[in-house]
């Protein structure tokens, strides 16, 4: 069964799917126990019985979370965790802040 407008691609009706808001957008069935996640016709993850799969960045307003596992945010100076981390490192890790 598939329920919105009848697209191209992997919205072509071809496997259960949902549209949402217009043809590329939406909730595919891939495979038992496998939902995808589209939108404007790329695939953006994924749920199985294991969670929720991102492939893309996660945002949450001015923060996001890459897939790598860095982080962005205003906490770490409008930077990535792991440049804030590095710089901390090299800054204490100086003759003149250990003396």
């Amino acid at each position: 069964m598939s329920i919105g407008s009848i697209g191209t691609g992997v919205f072509d009706g071809s496997t259960p799917c949902i549209n949402i808001g217009d043809s590329d957008s939406g909730f595919i069935g891939s495979a038992d126990g496998v939902l995808d996640i589209y939108c404007n016709g790329a695939k953006v993850g994924y749920i199985n019985g294991n969670g929720l799969h991102m492939l893309t960045d996660i945002h949450f307003d001015n923060a996001r979370m890459t897939t790598n596992g860095d982080i962005f945010s205003s906490v770490w100076g409008d930077n990535w965790l792991s440049i804030w981390i590095t710089n901390q490192l090299n800054t204490r890790g100086t003759i003149d802040w250990i003396n």
